[in-house]
């Protein structure tokens, strides 16, 4: 059980901060599981044995939109596995362990169930039972923070949706995350981990999501030699890498950002950008700042839509550990674009 000190209720509601006693009515309800979050009376711990994650802040508490900042608030974790690049641990010895999160609602409404983890996270499947007003449902999902699964992308950082249902007023509904013995690493090679980070729920879909982390690239395991790396193709003043692999290596050590560039060779929008990349201003920041890749997006789509890109004529931005940073998806001037990779 989770004996933390209880704090004052702040719920986010319609833009507003309204402060209230423990029941709330609101269009989006973030619950955080450290008494520097949100909501951190609606959390509790029923099974298992639960421990903090703080450090370091970027792997250690999820980035997603709404989120509070990881260096202010931790979160908590459940370790049951802990392999490494050189003793891989592909089972762990899981325990269950359980936890709850209850919106208590003043009034019934429908509400969109979403989770979300840090980059750390690396667990399959994780249970999420949801008790509604017409019964309960439950979903597995899988905790990726390292990029384990085939696309390599990590579902870290962003609000996964679990569903959409019809709740009551009251204290008997919740969303549980539930592990149990069938719980194993995705990467045999990082510790086994499962977290209770945050869950929201709110009235409408999320327009906002969040923007997925690329993978981690990770030595080879025993020394051995990794593959080799891909020169860039220089175009212009800039040099593109081909892949997210060796723009992640180009960038390892370094304080640059990755730029990831979704072009199509068909697609006016995505030559007006690749002319706007390429003026004198835009490529001195490029120069100076940023290690870039170009990916054909009808050659990547599975990849694109893995990084929340749908369309050709897209950057996506990360800094030197993959962690997302933003995305432009608006067409902007040379000078404009300049600004845009210069400020944020």
């Amino acid at each position: 059980m989770n004996t933390g000190a209880r704090w004052t209720l702040a719920v986010i509601t319609s833009g507003a901060l309204v402060a209230g006693g423990t029941r709330v009515s609101a269009q989006d309800i973030i619950i955080e599981t450290q008494k520097e979050g949100q909501n951190f009376d609606h959390y509790e711990e029923i099974e298992g044995k639960w421990m903090d994650s703080k450090i370091p802040p970027a792997t250690a508490k999820s980035r997603a939109p709404g989120c509070t900042d990881g260096n202010k608030c931790g979160t908590r974790k459940y370790l049951f596995s802990t392999g490494t690049p050189d003793q891989p641990d592909p089972t762990g010895n899981p325990e269950p362990a359980a936890a709850r999160f209850y919106p208590r609602f003043s009034a019934p409404g429908h509400y969109y169930v979403y989770a979300t983890w840090p980059r750390a996270a690396n667990a399959t499947p994780v249970k999420y039972i949801v008790k509604h007003a017409k019964g309960s449902d439950t979903k597995e999902l899988t905790q990726d923070g390292w990029g384990g699964t085939e696309t390599g992308i990590s579902n870290a950082n962003t609000w996964v949706l679990i569903g959409d249902y019809d709740f009551t007023a009251g204290n008997e509904q919740y969303v549980e995350l539930r592990v149990d013995k069938s719980v194993r690493p995705v990467s045999p090679k990082n510790y086994g981990q499962v977290y209770a980070d945050a869950v929201r729920f709110t009235s409408k879909p999320l327009e906002d999501p969040g923007q997925a982390a690329l993978a981690t690239v990770t030595p080879s395991a025993g020394g051995a030699t990794p593959p080799p790396q891909t020169a860039p193709t220089v175009v212009g003043q800039l040099k593109w890498y081909e892949n997210i692999p060796d723009v992640q290596k180009a960038a390892a050590g370094t304080n640059k950002r990755i730029l990831l560039f979704f072009f199509s060779p068909n697609s006016e929008r995505s030559k007006e950008l690749e002319k706007n990349l390429a003026s004198p201003a835009v490529a001195a920041i490029l120069q100076k700042s940023y290690v870039l890749a170009r990916l054909n997006f009808l050659e990547n789509t599975k990849i694109a839509y893995s990084l929340g890109v749908f369309k050709a004529g897209v950057i996506n931005v990360y800094d030197a550990q993959g962690n997302a940073l933003f995305q432009i998806n608006e067409r902007l001037s040379p000078d404009e674009l300049a600004a845009k990779l210069k400020a944020e």
